[in-house]
């Protein structure tokens, strides 16, 4: 009696696709920070694609999207917990876990590789985003202006600004009701928008 085995060794792969317009440029797959863009995802959520010292995630253009294709590991706990199968329904135990661990989350990769990227000033808002990122690690303060963020990541991101003054209507010589009319009078905003912007105007000039 001849007993024979066959013992199979399973590879998967999960492809996050962008529009080519939300990209400055396209960067090569010798670059580090393609490398690294998986273990950004695996600092979060565990070891669940094959980290970049062992894998390193590819990206390329394919007709008007940007691709980045990045191995799932299938020894991650969550997945299968080995890469080597040797019955069918350890297989297709796998697969279950491949759709519903891996592709269902797609929305959150996407948005983790999303803020990476912009983060490393490979695609669209990544100037806007550290801005917001300073705000909130108190990187960037203010002593005149009252500045936020609503600490949400990605396309949600809001940063505000306010700016407080004290106005005393006897120090002007003028009536409650006359500085409200002032004050809510289309040519003073319009004044105190150019005063607030005539800094900012300036650096960018020189």
């Amino acid at each position: 009696m001849v007993l024979m085995a066959l013992i199979l060794n399973l590879t998967a792969q999960f492809v996050a696709k962008w529009p080519i317009d939300e990209w400055k440029r396209l960067p090569s797959n010798a670059e580090e920070v393609v490398w690294n863009s998986v273990d950004e995802i695996n600092e979060r959520f565990g070891i669940i694609f094959v980290p970049s010292e062992n894998d390193t995630p590819t990206i390329r253009k394919i007709r008007e999207e940007i691709h980045l294709t990045i191995q799932v590991n299938f020894e991650h706990p969550e997945i299968a917990g080995q890469s080597y199968f040797s019955f069918p329904e350890q297989f297709n135990e796998a697969c279950q876990k491949i759709d519903s661990v891996i592709d269902d989350r797609r929305d959150t990769w996407e948005e983790i590789l999303t803020e990476y990227f912009k983060k490393n000033g490979q695609m669209e808002g990544a100037e806007f985003m550290n801005l917001a990122v300073a705000i909130e690690d108190g990187i960037l303060t203010s002593y005149e202006w009252d500045i936020e963020t609503d600490g949400d990541y990605d396309e949600s991101y809001e940063c505000t600004a306010r700016y407080s003054h004290y106005y005393d209507p006897e120090d002007l010589g003028l009536g409650m009701e006359v500085l409200m009319q002032i004050l809510d009078s289309r040519d003073f905003k319009i004044e105190l928008r150019k005063q607030l912007l005539r800094s900012a105007k300036k650096r960018r000039e020189h």
